[in-house]
């Protein structure tokens, strides 16, 4: 009959326990990373206000851009240089307005047309 070292088993569940427990810790870890991914910076404190909002450099200040009437925005890229607006109306024209970030100056109009 073989011997059973009561002392090994014991050390082999309270090991078994601490692995458990440290697992258990990394699970909670995560979740709560998950449900609140950005934790606040010291001296900073996380608001309800638009994502526009927070980043703003100068809330007073305000640029207008003005686009050919009847026209809406269809899609808008952006670079430090310029902005590129897709323009469309209802009738199907298409254009490209070339526009300046700093001042909201059009540099540039292009109107689509189609060849008949």
């Amino acid at each position: 009959m073989i011997t059973t070292n009561k002392g090994l088993i014991a050390i082999v569940l309270g090991l078994g326990f601490i692995i458990a427990m440290g697992f258990g810790a990394l699970v909670t870890g995560l979740m709560m990373k998950a449900k609140d991914p950005m934790p606040p910076t010291s001296g900073t404190k996380l608001t309800d206000k638009l994502v526009s909002e927070q980043f703003r450099l100068n809330p007073e200040e305000e640029i207008n851009i003005n686009i050919p009437e009847g026209f809406r925005i269809k899609t808008a890229t952006s670079n430090p240089t310029h902005i590129s607006l897709h323009i469309q109306n209802n009738k199907g024209q298409e254009g490209i307005l070339i526009v300046e970030p700093g001042t909201g100056k059009v540099l540039g109009q292009y109107i689509i047309r189609s060849k008949q």
